[in-house]
């Protein structure tokens, strides 16, 4: 029996309405190809009218859609787009593509995602990718931190200074190099190597950046060695994957800064790792999640391979993959999305 699917995106409005390809557009142009109803939403338009969640919601004004770019450039224009306001529990289906560059933004998002959480609450059959409690659990990098502890390198925690001083002299005692990151960050903001040199200063910086009036909790790792990848993973399987090679002069590797995809395919030591995490993920909610992953292109072990961060929010890279794979990751994943909203509406 075919389904009418009513599903919403939320996202930045950079990410579905400026008339350029995204990750967010080419998922909800395959549920649009797949039948359903697509509707746009931006993390700030929720509202709550007689004790229920309603938002101000966008879709594409047009009887017919040919084509993902013909779907891209009607979303990139405003007269073409139908702006209406509904309550959410008329949605079948809710993908969260959320990302933040500013505390701002991550405001917006942690808002958002505390509505959805009551929402997910008083309407359990609405499927959600992924569930919000399991965004904001894993939101953090404290989550695989703990949960994935030993999948990591060397890993530690702090926002004191004199601690994170104390790790870096024994970091250099024993010839280890580490890497420095915030504890929020994303697509490699503010992620640095702790030079063994100054690294008095490094840590002070580390802690409290420039611009900073207080303390932040950041990570220091291990350095890895190897080919950087980023791996999709939809319940629990690896369904694709790119490499990613650091742009001249530049460490990381994220395409966020300007890094090369290159094709890469997963290694017997990337569907060991995954197996280890696909309880917890499954556990959490975490049905659709981007890991990435540095090790040895070959013959890489437990040992010299390494998770290095998951990414549970809105994990990039699915437009250029779809190029790649003939759109078969983002078929794959509103697949999964249906066949969760079916056994969730039949209980």
């Amino acid at each position: 029996m075919m389904i009418d699917y009513k599903t919403l995106v939320i996202a930045r409005e950079r990410d579905v309405f400026n008339g350029n390809l995204s990750s967010e557009l080419c998922l909800a142009h395959s549920a649009y190809q797949k039948g359903h109803k697509v509707s746009f939403m931006l993390p700030e338009d929720f509202y709550i009218k007689d004790n229920s969640l309603h938002g101000i919601t966008r879709r594409p004004n047009a009887e017919i859609i040919r084509s993902l770019d013909d779907f891209v450039d009607l979303l990139g224009n405003e007269r073409h787009t139908l702006t209406e306001a509904k309550p959410l529990r008329d949605y079948d289906n809710i993908l969260f593509r959320v990302a933040f560059k500013n505390q701002e933004e991550m405001a917006t998002m942690q808002n958002a995602l505390g509505y959805l959480a009551s929402l997910r609450t008083t309407n359990p059959e609405i499927a959600m990718i992924n569930d919000p409690s399991g965004i904001i659990l894993a939101g953090s990098k404290i989550y695989e931190t703990l949960v994935f502890g030993e999948l990591l390198p060397r890993t530690q925690v702090t926002k004191d200074a004199s601690r994170l001083k104390k790790v870096m002299d024994e970091a250099r005692t024993e010839g280890v190099k580490l890497v420095g990151k915030p504890l929020d960050g994303m697509g490699g903001a503010s992620v640095i190597p702790l030079p063994w040199e100054s690294h008095s200063t490094f840590a002070e910086l580390l802690v409290q950046p420039l611009g900073s009036d207080h303390p932040i909790p950041s990570i220091i790792q291990e350095e890895v060695r190897g080919i950087d990848r980023r791996l999709f993973v939809l319940d629990g399987e690896i369904i694709g994957g790119y490499g990613r090679i650091p742009k001249e002069g530049d460490f990381r590797a994220n395409l966020s800064t300007d890094g090369i995809l290159k094709q890469y395919t997963p290694q017997e030591i990337d569907y060991e790792l995954v197996a280890k995490m696909k309880d917890s993920l499954e556990r959490d909610g975490l049905h659709f999640v981007g890991i990435d992953v540095i090790g040895p292109e070959k013959e890489g072990t437990l040992d010299n391979t390494k998770l290095i961060e998951i990414n549970v929010r809105c994990p990039g890279g699915i437009a250029e993959l779809d190029k790649i794979q003939a759109r078969e990751l983002s078929d794959r994943v509103i697949s999964s999305m249906e066949e969760l909203s079916d056994n969730l509406r039949l209980g």
